[in-house]
């Protein structure tokens, strides 16, 4: 979630380069009463190429450990009006003090409205030389796979619990959690890299708000093109209309630089956040003179399509994760939370397939 001229929205992710990974031991199958069993969607042809389990199934009590140094890295960012800092506090050696933890088969990023003085507390992420907060009265996390994680195509699975969810009714306002992904050429993050936002290309494939104590659930793909920053954008507001045609049977979007109708899912405003959902991105490379085809999916329903022809060049290219809870913002809202245990966002996996090459993960077979 990167800035998008007056829309604020995800930041860019890009090359994702593919090696061995140590895997993080596997707790056997089973689940407690807080999750429901995982159901995976990856469509026929694909193999796993990289994971993370963050301990095996979520809720089986596993016992707290740092985040895959291998693939993930911390980073701080000041962009799109947000009102935390993200920290590298991780909760192996902070008690109860952090905002990172992978612990009972799932990543927690865990918001707190605590001050934070980054010159003189020595616990603010890594800003690589990017606009940072230098202080703030909120800390939260974003992490990242650049240089570690990366690749061109595929399908990308996740299954998240949303911030609030043990809350019943409507979030409280001021959460802003996304899973994007963003040219590994950008400049932001660790070098080498040399290509600013939007040109790297952003793809956000889960993006939520609570602004205004509404639950918003929305993705979009952003770029550079001959007529500035362009969006296809499916949040309930927002976007700038850029995608071209859309035929309302598919929910289909024509990449072009000509304004053109934008399809907006129905039924995304007041999205139950309570449930666990598992979120998939088939994202299928045709070239650099071809259209792309990236079809979202929320439990397994197709969600809308987006296609992206020669002109949107950024999505040839290897792309990163990002994973990242910001508070306030353009799209988080004024921040009235009243009850900070409950602002965390949890993943119980992310896993990224793709055709044509042999299987890395050696996932059981009702989680491939």
């Amino acid at each position: 979630m990167i800035r998008l001229g007056t829309f604020g929205f995800t930041l860019c992710l890009l090359t994702l380069a593919a090696r061995p990974l140590e895997r993080r031991a596997r707790a056997a199958k089973g689940h407690s009463n807080a999750t429901k069993p995982r159901a995976s969607f990856v469509p026929p042809g694909y193999a796993c190429a990289w994971h993370d389990e963050f301990g095996g199934p979520a809720g089986l009590g596993q016992p707290r450990a740092n985040v895959d140094a291998a693939s993930w890295r911390f980073q701080e960012l000041d962009v799109n009006g947000e009102a935390q800092v993200y920290t590298t506090k991780q909760c192996l050696a902070r008690g109860d003090d952090w905002n990172t933890c992978v612990e009972d088969g799932r990543l927690r990023l865990q918001a707190r409205a605590e001050a934070v003085d980054c010159a003189r507390d020595g616990v603010c992420a890594p800003h690589f030389g990017e606009r940072s907060h230098a202080t703030a009265r909120y800390t939260s996390a974003r992490l990242m796979t650049k240089h570690d994680v990366h690749f061109s195509d595929g399908y990308v699975e996740f299954r998240v619990r949303l911030p609030d969810a043990d809350r019943a009714g409507p979030p409280e306002s001021g959460l802003w959690p996304a899973v994007w992904l963003l040219g590994e050429t950008i400049t932001e993050g660790p070098p080498p890299g040399d290509v600013k936002w939007p040109a790297c290309g952003e793809i956000d494939l889960m993006e939520w708000s609570s602004s205004g104590g509404v639950s918003k659930q929305g993705w979009n793909a952003i770029w550079l093109g001959p007529g500035g920053t362009n969006a296809c954008s499916a949040w309930p507001q927002g976007g700038n209309a850029a995608c071209g045609p859309c035929p309302t049977s598919e929910g289909e979007c024509v990449g072009a630089v000509a304004a053109g109708a934008r399809y907006q899912m129905t039924g995304w405003r007041d999205f139950d956040h309570h449930a666990w959902h598992t979120y998939g991105f088939d994202w299928q490379n045709a070239g650099d003179d071809a259209t792309d085809r990236m079809t979202y999916f929320i439990d397994g329903k197709k969600m809308g399509l987006l296609r992206l022809g020669a002109e949107q060049r950024a999505f040839k290219r290897d792309m990163f994760l990002t994973i990242n809870l910001a508070l306030g913002g353009t799209l988080g809202g004024p921040i009235q939370i009243t009850d900070w245990s409950r602002a965390n966002l949890d993943v119980d996996y992310v896993r990224w397939y793709r055709k044509g090459v042999p299987d890395a993960c050696g996932l059981a077979a009702g989680d491939r």
